[in-house]
């Protein structure tokens, strides 16, 4: 037996998104909510390393990326939830116009 999964809302998802950023994302995207969460932790290290190995470039580098991913952050969070709930969506909707397909035809047999 085929189960098809529920459609999510994409105004839900964004909510969640704009006050949980990527807590929020992981309605939309598990994956997407782990790498949220764990990238900043990296880069923060990345940050830390630069700054203990007295690497001019590494220290300026990792700085300049820090800086614009926390501006860019929660953006990039609202664009993937979007993302991935419309895909999740065209997904199951794929999937419902497969399984009324296969009906029809077996009723037509």
């Amino acid at each position: 037996m085929n189960t098809i999964k529920n459609t999510k809302s994409l105004g839900l998802a964004i909510v969640l998104t704009l006050f949980f950023g990527p807590l929020g994302l992981f309605y939309a995207s598990i994956t997407g909510g782990l790498i949220m969460c764990v990238t900043p932790i990296l880069l923060f290290a990345l940050f830390i390393f630069g700054a203990v190995s007295d690497s001019s470039f590494l220290l300026a580098s990792s700085f300049i990326l820090l800086i614009v991913f926390a501006i860019s952050y929660w953006i990039i969070c609202v664009i993937w939830a979007a993302t991935a709930v419309s895909n999740h969506n065209n997904r199951v909707n794929d999937a419902i116009r497969q399984a009324e397909l296969l009906k029809n035809l077996k009723e037509t047999k």
